[in-house]
Order: structure tokens, then C-alpha cells, then sequence
């Protein structure tokens, strides 16, 4: 998944954006351990209902003001 952000929004007087402030958010509840024990998103469909959130987990960027 993909941030994208303005020319003015990274040129701001104002406002701090930076790469480093953007994180994925991937809390335990978000996730399904599957057979080889690895933290995948617990999806909302796999072939038939499985009852998930989404099969990508959300991104977010931190801006700060200057």
C-alpha cells in the first residue's frame, strides 16, 4: 500500500511531513497466524466468508505541525 501526498503538502511551512512518520497499523486484532505461525491480515473472504476485516491492513502518516 501506498501514502501519497502533495508537492505542497511536503513543501509546507507549516506542516512536517516526513517518510519516517508513516506506519502500517497492525494491532493483534487485525491478524490471523496461519499455519506456519506468521502474522498475515485475517481477511474477510478467502474462497468463501470467513468473517475478517480486509485482507490488506491500513497505513497512516503522522503530520506535525511546525
Amino acid at each position: 500500500d501506498q501514502v501519497i501526498v502533495s508537492g505542497n503538502l511536503l513543501l509546507s511551512t507549516t506542516i512536517d511531513c516526513k517518510p519516517e512518520d508513516a506506519d502500517l497499523f497492525n494491532p493483534p486484532w487485525l491478524l490471523f497466524f496461519g499455519r506456519n505461525n506468521r502474522p498475515k491480515p485475517n481477511r474477510t473472504y478467502s474462497g468463501k466468508y470467513v468473517g475478517g476485516y480486509s485482507d490488506h491492513l491500513p497505513i497512516y502518516l503522522r503530520l506535525n505541525l511546525k
